[in-house]
């Protein structure tokens, strides 16, 4: 099932990702992937909690489909860890081929 869809713009297929996912998101300026639990979904927005590794403490990061679609970030998530689904943008796409 694709991650984006388009409605006037590309946007979340809220089907294919919902709250409470495991996920695992990249952005092309982070060295290493932040793994976290998807807190909400909103056709623009993905709000993801994860552990920064400092004791008791818990952060958000926020998932744009805009930045999305522009290729900004690569992600995979799943409900259950029984199938994993992944997006990467096109050129590296295109770059494994």
């Amino acid at each position: 099932m694709d991650l984006l869809i388009s409605e006037n713009g590309k946007v979340f297929n809220t089907e294919a990702i919902q709250k409470g996912f495991l996920v695992s998101a990249k952005h092309k300026c982070w060295d290493e992937p932040k793994n976290g639990i998807i807190s909400s979904v909103t056709p623009d927005e993905l709000r993801i909690l994860y552990c920064p590794g400092i004791a008791n403490v818990t952060r958000f990061f926020f998932v744009r489909a805009s930045e999305v679609d522009e290729g900004q970030w690569e992600l995979r998530w799943s409900e259950d860890m029984t199938s994993i689904e992944e997006y990467k943008p096109e050129e590296v796409q295109q770059n494994d081929a």
